[in-house]
């Protein structure tokens, strides 16, 4: 079993380093994250808009009949979300291709179509043969246009180098690696970029066009770092197929996915064929504390939660913003860096409570504890304003977090995200471990406690969240949440 102390350091080594470029590591989960929510929701209302459309061509009667069979009328969109979720339709898999989509696609909505035709048929509701085409024809027509939508847009994204592309390195030169190459650069040229490959010897004859960047004797680790490596392609020539398992061995520790051939034999990817990552099997792929469909729940729920919560809170947006800007010169929000899941570097965004330039002063009020450790906030801070107390006292300086929500930077629950200086000087090695999950507005340390103990002087408690993770465990803290709110314990 892999320890925990040499786990967290590769992890930080790899993930914080070089911010001047979207990383693409945490974007391709994210990313996948939000597709799987966003597709769900546009899929269910998909499924209701084209069920009810189905009745109205056919009669204007038949929302009348069915209002006699409320059961039918309560599962409109289960059917087909179990069939979606069943088929694999949204599974995690960065290489899966728009086509492959498609297909499922195709096939989900016409299972679904055939359970509402038999469904609706055997409650005698009504009875018309066209239905079933009608659902089927509308269904496919709305869930294909928005998916090609979002490729079409992720594709100039891409074009535009808004986006990093997946940095890939193949590992061995044979057939295999050859077709894989043409392939790639065939299919997602602008999705994947190959970066080089690694030799089984020095001198061997590789890919004409491809530099050769390492060999299997050398230590693997600084060259996937150097080169920010998401994705090992084995393409070892059969006889060396054995090391496959020792490579993944290797790097265990490291959060790259190493993706090997799905038979044994390599016969069956002729060079003449054309074949896509998802033709490969994952060999490894880091451990995740979260599954990816808890992932997309919780993404589900922090989004409707955040849009529900800013139309609330709009008009007190606003004075907050005028109460600030009265109190003292400055900026209405205050941006910090800070580290999300997976390392990642996002700003957070807050409404300001301190005076201007605060963060220049901090050496001035930072103290040291009987362990050692540096303490950066503390009570009666002279450097808050005071509209900033108040807000302070009632967390309503948190409010903005929600625009973080809404962009994928960070839960509604979860730990709190650090600040990167406090992650780079202060943290020891375990504590990483409190980046393996969304980073949240509330979390259980809030509960707890807040600025009493700082939050990476109570990692245990963030620990403790992350190996108890469930959604009901996610409401009983939103639950707890508003009593410590007015409480105000440890706010300052």
């Amino acid at each position: 079993m892999k320890s925990e102390s040499s786990l967290v350091p590769k992890i930080k080594a790899y993930r914080l380093v070089d911010r001047g470029e979207p990383d693409f590591s945490h974007f391709a989960l994210r990313h996948h994250v939000n597709y799987g929510a966003i597709a769900i929701i546009l899929d269910r209302v998909s499924s209701i808009f084209t069920f009810f459309f189905a009745l109205l061509y056919i009669s204007t009667t038949t929302i009348t009949n069915l209002l006699f069979h409320p059961e039918i009328l309560l599962t409109v969109g289960i059917p087909g979300f179990i069939i979606f979720l069943c088929l694999g339709v949204y599974n995690y898999n960065p290489h899966r291709t728009l086509r492959s989509e498609i297909l499922s696609v195709l096939l989900c909505v016409a299972l679904e179509a055939g359970i509402w035709s038999s469904i609706i048929f055997l409650s005698e509701a009504f009875n018309s043969n066209s239905f079933f085409w009608i659902y089927y024809t509308v269904g496919i027509s709305i869930t294909i246009a928005w998916r090609l939508l979002v490729y079409k847009i992720t594709d100039l994204l891409f074009a535009m180098r808004l986006l990093r592309p997946r940095r890939l390195l193949l590992l061995g030169v044979s057939n295999l690696g050859t077709t894989v190459l043409r392939s790639i650069r065939h299919q997602t040229s602008s999705w994947t970029e190959i970066v080089g490959y690694v030799g089984v010897k020095d001198g061997e004859r590789g890919y004409d066009d491809l530099p050769m960047l390492s060999t299997l004797s050398d230590n693997l680790y600084p060259l996937l770092i150097e080169h920010k490596i998401d994705d090992i392609v084995v393409t070892l020539p059969e006889h060396q197929l054995a090391l496959q398992e020792d490579i993944a061995h290797k790097l265990i520790d490291m959060p790259i996915s190493v993706l090997v051939p799905r038979r044994k034999s390599q016969a069956a990817y002729p060079e003449n064929r054309d074949i896509t990552l998802a033709t490969f099997r994952e060999l490894h792929q880091s451990q995740a504390s979260l599954s990816y469909m808890q992932l997309v729940m919780k993404r589900m729920f922090d989004i409707f939660s955040a849009l529900v919560g800013l139309l609330l809170v709009l008009p007190l947006f606003i004075v907050l913003a005028i109460a600030i800007k009265l109190d003292s010169k400055g900026s209405v929000f205050f941006k910090q860096e800070r580290v999300g899941s997976s390392g990642h570097i996002f700003r957070i965004l807050k409404f300001r409570s301190m005076c201007d330039k605060a963060e220049a002063l901090v050496d001035k009020v930072k103290t040291v504890d009987e362990h050692g450790k540096t303490i950066y906030k503390k009570p009666n801070d002279w450097r808050v304003t005071r509209v900033g107390k108040i807000i302070r006292r009632t967390s309503l300086d948190e409010l903005p977090q929600l625009i973080n929500v809404l962009l994928g930077d960070m839960s509604i629950v979860g730990p709190r995200p650090e600040v990167v200086r406090i992650v780079q000087d202060e943290y020891e090695d375990w504590q990483y471990r409190r980046f393996a999950v969304p980073q949240g507005i509330t979390g259980w340390w809030q509960v707890n406690g807040r600025s009493e103990s700082p939050c990476y002087l109570s990692t245990d408690l963030d620990i403790y969240y992350i190996e108890n993770y469930s959604f009901a465990l996610d409401i009983k803290i939103i639950m707890m949440t508003f009593p410590a709110l007015l409480k105000g314990k440890g706010a300052f």
